[in-house]
């Protein structure tokens, strides 16, 4: 039997016929819909606890009152996930890289930054060689995540687009606010 789409189901079929067939497909949905759910609620989790830290607006932290979940960040993740089901994985898939290449970059640069800026932190694990060796073998990976990142960028039209709607308003967010924070500083 050659492994493709629906060898479950047609294996359920073989050995124990329509009803062993009902209760895979049942339970693969059941599975499918418990792993989507979970993904939801964890990503509506970090979205909530990142406004509450004042990354996001308040809004987005308003929790029900009876589960305590995160229903404003819920509904509004649901939202954007319905919205992309109407676009094409093919198109999707640079638009994941590319935030996937953004965040490897920021990782590194935020641990140089910090190593630089606070080198007396206690860390679970050493560079050997200070600052100078962690920007040394940075340097590879940092080069493959802006590869991936520009090459996403000559994919299409759709997913320029795309990267740009998502990257823009995060980027927005934090300019107003490190503005508004600057003149709070100076009155």
């Amino acid at each position: 039997m050659q492994f493709d789409e629906g060898v479950y189901e047609r294996a359920a079929r073989v050995l124990g016929g329509s009803t062993l067939r009902v209760v895979v497909v049942a339970s693969s949905f059941a599975t499918c819909v418990g792993l989507y759910v979970a993904g939801l609620f964890a990503c509506a989790t970090e979205i909530s606890g990142m406004a509450d830290n004042r990354l996001l607006p308040m809004a987005v932290a308003t929790r029900n009152t009876q589960f305590h979940s995160p229903h404003v960040a819920i509904v509004s993740t649901l939202a954007v996930t319905l919205g992309l089901m109407l676009v094409d994985s093919a198109t999707l898939l640079p638009v994941a890289n590319t935030f996937s290449g953004l965040v490897a970059i920021m990782i590194f640069f935020s641990a140089i930054q910090v190593r630089r800026t606070m080198p007396y932190i206690p860390r679970p694990s050493r560079v050997p060689g200070g600052v100078l060796v962690l920007c040394a073998i940075s340097v590879a990976p940092i080069a493959t995540s802006s590869y991936i990142t520009i090459k996403a960028f000559m994919t299409s039209t759709v997913s320029v687009l795309l990267i740009l709607g998502f990257g823009a308003p995060p980027l927005v967010y934090a300019f107003v606010r490190t503005r508004r924070h600057e003149t709070l500083l100076y009155r």
